[in-house]
């Protein structure tokens, strides 16, 4: 059954888009940020009340004719961010609301559940409250739900972005085998590597219009990141000495002897880990044992650490305390020299225009390079 778009319009997004997905192949959406990448997911799904024009179909069937228990059979999706998804406090009371409410006999339930969270390889953290999983964790139990569902069309808004390599690389290999079985699984990504075997289309959304591009383009893609150098001059400025932290009564890790170097540190490992935690440790936001200096100095939770370290999370939103970028930035209190610096900084993340428009609106991209900004 194809999903097709028909003369979609949207103000300031599109303008009669008309675009048909390929049925039981493996799609690649890219775009730049800002480009409404997730705003298009939105309106294929009709699970939002958008104020857009034009017709969304399954075959020849209008989308927004089926109730919403019927749609969830043909199409379902994975928000960017997942949180937003859970109801109920595990993955294994999730499972069974989400099932309860397609209408699952009673009796089929429990197999259900065992496929999906094997097919996921997330045994381990059905019964883990979602308040104490990592991003990537987050994700990942995300896509066991779904595969719960067992949706014809499977819609992943940046489904990734915090899923480990090793991860990222089974999970993608997995959506790949659900085409074999008929899917079709249309997905976003800005970061394009691994996708070039597994991909049967791509798709770029560039000023409201959607074009095919040669899935061969994906080979050509660079890595997702690379060191720019192998030796840095030694230069500490943050020590941390015997620092462990526990989780659920274990020892999530422990650091002996470690200092961060001035520049730019990249710290990588599985999801699950601890790297958020250390995080919210060296921010005094974490219990932990051990001893942490700042500049040789014993680093104490006041607000004068905050002028020195600062953080940008993993879910944007919970670092918003105002409604606008104009309020969160409060630019009548800036001299002039600095509100220029703001707004040349503004002009370049493309938010410029967006200063009076509620941040909860903006893209998942545009939301966090608000906040590297604001850091």
């Amino acid at each position: 059954m194809g999903l097709t778009l028909e003369h979609i319009y949207l103000r300031d997004v599109f303008e009669d888009l008309t675009f048909t997905f390929e049925t039981g192949k493996m799609t690649l959406l890219i775009g730049d940020t800002g480009a409404g990448k997730s705003t298009l997911f939105r309106i294929l799904t009709n699970f939002s009340e958008l104020d857009f024009a034009g017709e969304v179909k399954l075959g020849h069937t209008l989308l927004s004719h089926l109730p919403i228990h019927e749609r969830v059979t043909y199409l379902s999706m994975m928000f960017q961010n997942p949180s937003r998804q859970f109801t109920m406090t595990t993955l294994y009371e999730e499972l069974i609301f989400t099932l309860e409410n397609l209408q699952t006999p009673a009796e089929q339930i429990d197999e259900k559940i065992k496929h999906a969270v094997t097919l996921g390889k997330v045994e381990h953290l059905l019964h883990r409250n979602f308040l104490t999983l990592s991003g990537g964790e987050k994700q990942q139990v995300s896509l066991a739900i779904l595969l719960a569902m067992d949706s014809q069309i499977i819609l992943l808004d940046e489904p990734f972005a915090s899923v480990d390599q090793a991860a990222r690389k089974r999970l993608i290999h997995l959506l790949a085998d659900l085409t074999k079985m008929g899917k079709t699984v249309i997905l976003c990504d800005h970061d394009r590597s691994l996708y070039a075997d597994y991909v049967d289309c791509l798709v770029e959304l560039k000023n409201g219009k959607l074009f095919k591009q040669d899935v061969a383009l994906l080979k050509k893609a660079p890595p997702s990141y690379q060191l720019v150098c192998e030796h840095t001059q030694r230069s500490p400025f943050l020590q941390l000495q015997h620092v462990s932290c526990q989780f659920d009564q274990n020892t999530l890790f422990t650091i002996e002897d470690f200092a961060f170097q001035k520049g730019i540190t990249t710290l990588i490992g599985a999801n699950g880990v601890g790297k958020s935690t250390l995080f919210r440790a060296i921010l005094q936001l974490q219990k932990y044992k051990g001893s942490m200096r700042y500049q040789g100095r014993k680093i104490k939770k006041n607000k004068k650490l905050y002028r020195h370290i600062t953080a940008v999370v993993q879910d944007a939103e919970k670092q918003f305390i105002r409604t606008t970028p104009a309020e969160e930035l409060n630019l009548p209190s800036l001299s002039n020299e600095n509100q220029a610096k703001v707004q040349e900084a503004l002009t370049l993340f493309g938010l410029d225009r967006k200063m009076d428009s509620s941040l909860f609106h903006l893209s998942g991209g545009q939301k966090k390079s608000f906040n590297y900004w604001l850091s």
